[in-house]
């Protein structure tokens, strides 16, 4: 069974639990100027109008998007799961070169997994992302950490963001490996304000409406 047909449940055994990585700094640290840990919860989990589901449409330019519900987890107790089917664009800056050497198509059907756990007033969110239309694509996966908390300016999202290699790529590979783990950096760097915004009008649309039925 590929990776891409596997069930939620087969999926979920190869996602660790969420955790603050030790040994890297966030890529990027956004504040929310609204809003609670619990209420960034909520909007999370909402399977109409979750954030993340937004961020692969709209910034990854992802279409074609089917998705599990959230549900608890037996795996890791007291976490969350969930799994999206996508398609999306060759992304524009991947090189000819790399993009004839890993045989990247035009259009490239993907999936994402996401893990959920709140603790001691933190919520954890970590995302595997991958693909199989990729030569060499079943030995690594993207893999992105959100940590939301209380802070002293309010409630603050970092964003970590890492390659996971589950099978070393052949040395002659060395610049393709060296690419892939740079643009995973660049790419969460730079699209993580992002995110922050979508959280932060998610939670805005909680609260008109929540105004809207008093």
């Amino acid at each position: 069974m590929s990776r891409r047909h596997s069930t939620l449940r087969t999926a979920a055994r190869r996602i660790p639990a969420p955790a603050v990585p030790k040994s890297t700094k966030p890529l990027h640290t956004g504040h929310l100027r609204r809003g609670s840990v619990p209420e960034v919860k909520a909007v999370l989990t909402d399977v109409e109008a979750c954030p993340m589901v937004r961020f692969l449409r709209e910034v990854l330019a992802c279409h074609t998007i089917t998705t599990t519900t959230w549900r608890e987890c037996s795996e890791i107790p007291g976490t969350f799961v969930r799994k999206a089917h996508w398609f999306a664009p060759l992304p524009p800056d991947v090189p000819q070169t790399f993009a004839k050497l890993l045989r990247i198509p035009e259009t490239i059907a993907g999936t994402s997994v996401w893990r959920l756990k709140e603790d001691g007033g933190k919520l954890m969110l970590v995302q595997h992302s991958y693909t199989s239309d990729v030569l060499y694509g079943e030995r690594f996966k993207m893999q992105s950490t959100l940590v939301i908390q209380d802070s002293a300016s309010g409630v603050s999202v970092e964003n970590f963001a890492d390659t996971i290699w589950t099978t070393p790529l052949p040395w002659t590979h060395a610049a393709v490996k060296h690419f892939i783990e740079r643009k995973v950096r660049i790419d969460t760097a730079s699209t993580a304000g992002d995110l922050v915004r979508f959280i932060e009008e998610a939670l805005g649309g909680r609260e008109t409406a929540a105004k809207a039925e008093c």
